[in-house]
C-alpha cells in the first residue's frame, strides 16, 4: 500500500442513537442532511488515479452517521476500487438494501472491499435488529468481501458481556476485535470509563483483541503526519 487515505463524509443521518456517541449527545445533532458532492465518481477516481498515486493505497470512508445512509456512496468506491485500490467503508451493518448494492460487484473487486462493522450491541438489542447485524456479516463473507467486527467497550456494556460473547461465538465463531471510546470532555482525552485502568483492563482483556492492544500503545499521545501537495486543500469530493 503506498498510502492510507482516510475519507470523513460530512453527513450525520443515523439510525441509533448510541449513548457514548459525541454526535448523538450535541443539542444539534443528527441534521438529516445529505452532502452535496461536486464531483462525480470517475472524476474522483481519476483524480485519485493509481498513477498520481504512485500505487495502490487503502481507503477508509467514515461518515459523521451511519455510512450507508449516505446517497450514492456505493458509486464513489466502486470507481476507487475499479482504479485498482482497496477499500474499508465503516458502518452499523443495519441498511441492508445499500449493503446489498456493494455486494452485487464483481467477485474480483469485492476481494479488495472491507466493512469495519460497528457492533453497536445494545442498540441492536433495543431495536431487535441482533439477527439482522449477522444476516449481513455473513453475507459480506458469503459474497467474498471482509468484515471486521468491532465492538465499543463501554461501561454501560458490561452487565451484558455474557451475552455478546456467546452471540458473537454463536454467530461469528469469535469474539469481536475491541475499540476504545475517549472522553472528549477532558482536556487530556482521557478513556471513557469511570473504571480505573487497572479495572478497565482486567474487564476487557479476555476478548483478546489484538486491535485493542494496539490501540492502548498509541492512545493519548500525539501522532505527526505529513502533508501532501495534494493534500493541502480541503477535499469537497
Amino acid at each position: 500500500m503506498k498510502k492510507i487515505l482516510l475519507f470523513r463524509i460530512p453527513m450525520s443521518i443515523c439510525d441509533f442513537r448510541c449513548h457514548y456517541c459525541y454526535i448523538a449527545q450535541r443539542p444539534v445533532h443528527f441534521q438529516g442532511i445529505q452532502p452535496e458532492f461536486k464531483y462525480a465518481p470517475a472524476e474522483v477516481a481519476n483524480a485519485l488515479s493509481m498513477k498520481r498515486l504512485g500505487g495502490p493505497c487503502f481507503m477508509n470512508f467514515c461518515a459523521d452517521g451511519e455510512t450507508l445512509l449516505t446517497k450514492n456512496l456505493d458509486l464513489y468506491v466502486k470507481a476507487l476500487v475499479e482504479e485498482g485500490h482497496y477499500a474499508e467503508v465503516v458502518t452499523n451493518l443495519t441498511v441492508s438494501n445499500v449493503l446489498d448494492k456493494f455486494l452485487s460487484w464483481d467477485k474480483e473487486l469485492l476481494k479488495r472491499l472491507e466493512f469495519k462493522c460497528s457492533f453497536h450491541y445494545l442498540e441492536l438489542k433495543r431495536k431487535g435488529w441482533l439477527e439482522r447485524f449477522a444476516e449481513n456479516v455473513h453475507k459480506i463473507w458469503e459474497a467474498g468481501a471482509s468484515a471486521n467486527i468491532e465492538l465499543a467497550p463501554s461501561d454501560e456494556l458490561i452487565p451484558y458481556l455474557d451475552e455478546v460473547k456467546d452471540y458473537s461465538m454463536k454467530n461469528f465463531g469469535a469474539l469481536p476485535q475491541l475499540t476504545i471510546l475517549r472522553d472528549d470532555r477532558t482536556s487530556n482525552i482521557d478513556y471513557l470509563t469511570k473504571m480505573s485502568e487497572e479495572e478497565y483492563n482486567r474487564t476487557w482483556e479476555p476478548f483478546g483483541s489484538t486491535f485493542w492492544e494496539f490501540k492502548k500503545t498509541i492512545f493519548g499521545k500525539k501522532q505527526r503526519r505529513t502533508r501532501q501537495t495534494l493534500w493541502s486543500r480541503p477535499c469537497r469530493c
